[in-house]
């Protein structure tokens, strides 16, 4: 049962395959019909001539065969419905450039195949335009002007604390429409019992746990040098409060270990590699003694992608002649393929990553999705999949 990509020709085909099943089943059903209106017909006028009895027999038996006729051709449009795919739409904030989200795409096509009992169709639709600006509604609207049927969303808000109103209604609304959040959530703080009972699901890591667990590789990576005051870099990504967990509990950890510790911190810059790079390179230059030294010990970048930009700025700033005491650490958030690379080969500057386990979130979002899908519920379940540390070999 694997999950596939759809088109239009394979949707037009699909359903002019049961529309043809459907009238080869009224036509076979009309024809039974007639012969046996004309067969009772014939038997009622032979045995009672032309009485009441007669008439009541010959009207009564086609509306009762007419009736079956119609059961089954209902029972049989169920079964189809049914059997049909179920098309579920992965609605991100990207356009596909984030290694993240692919991988994440990648995983629930792959994770759809395990919904035993039901074919799926995974329909992604990554805008170029950030979700700031674009409604739930319109999306959804989008893909109905496309003549898709949807049964499911799987979505990653940009920042759905902004969009309460708007997603909550979406899903109290659509409650024919599962709605799962992925990655991003609502301020589960904020919230109080009522309200957390109107949110619709969500599958993510636990950003806490996440956090502190790069404080750990942090502490292991510098503490055999470090001083009372280390400087360390926080490189933030999202601005809604769920994703600042991971730096909240980043700086926890951390001060827990040392309580001089001092930060710099980026401003939100929506997980760019690029605007890591820039950020890193113009705070490390200003930070940098009239010897072009630099007193910085490690990074803590809250995506993977910008750990890499992070570590090309410290490479370039290296090649132009800055130093530090020792080689600031950087350790990443998610876990995609490429910083694997980069820790796997001992990298001097990467010293691990938070392994969020993004095919783990898959399989669970599509799971959930499918008991959603199956049973018609509309209910607000939260599953937190616990992220691992990946540390730089010795």
């Amino acid at each position: 049962m694997p999950a596939r990509t759809d088109n239009k020709y394979e949707r037009r085909t699909r359903n002019t395959a049961r529309q043809r099943r459907i009238r080869s089943v009224k036509r076979i059903g009309l024809i039974i019909i007639s012969f046996a209106w004309l067969g009772s017909s014939t038997v009622a006028f032979a045995a009672f001539g032309l009485t009441a009895a007669a008439l009541v027999i010959v009207l009564l038996v086609p509306a009762l065969l007419v009736s079956l006729l119609i059961n089954v051709v209902f029972l049989i449009s169920a079964r189809l419905e049914e059997e049909k795919p179920r098309q579920i739409a992965f609605l991100s904030p990207s356009s596909g450039g984030q290694p993240f989200y692919t991988a994440l795409l990648n995983g629930l096509v792959r994770s759809a195949s395990l919904a035993l009992g039901q074919d799926y169709i995974i329909l992604p639709s990554m805008p170029t335009t950030s979700f700031e600006s674009m409604s739930i509604w319109a999306l959804f609207a989008g893909l109905e002007d496309r003549q898709v049927d949807i049964d499911g969303i799987f979505f990653i808000p940009d920042d759905p604390d902004w969009h309460f109103e708007e997603i909550v209604g979406f899903h109290e609304e659509r409650g024919d429409v599962p709605l799962v959040l992925i990655d991003v959530y609502f301020n589960l703080a904020a919230c109080d019992a009522r309200t957390r009972a109107r949110l619709p699901s969500f599958v993510g890591g636990d950003e806490l746990a996440g956090g502190r667990i790069a404080g750990d590789i942090v502490i292991e990576a510098i503490g055999d040098y470090a001083p009372e005051q280390p400087m360390i870099m926080v490189i933030n990504g999202g601005a809604a409060p769920w994703e600042q967990q991971r730096a909240v509990a980043l700086r926890k950890r951390l001060e827990e270990q040392w309580s001089r510790v001092r930060f710099v911190e980026s401003p939100p810059i929506n997980y760019s590699r690029h605007e890591a790079f820039n950020y890193t390179y113009d705070q490390v230059k200003a930070m940098a003694d009239e010897s072009r030294s630099v007193d910085l010990h490690a990074v803590f970048a809250c995506n993977d992608d910008m750990a890499i930009g992070a570590r090309a700025a410290l490479t370039t700033l290296a090649n132009d002649g800055y130093t530090f005491p020792h080689t600031p650490q950087i350790v990443g958030y998610d876990g995609i393929s490429e910083i694997k690379e980069y820790i796997n080969a001992k990298d001097i500057y990467l010293a691990g990553t938070v392994d969020v386990k993004v095919e783990d979130q898959a399989r669970a979002a599509m799971l959930l999705m499918h008991r959603l899908v199956r049973s018609g519920e509309r209910r607000a379940e939260v599953q937190l999949i616990a992220p691992e540390p990946l540390r730089r070999p010795r």
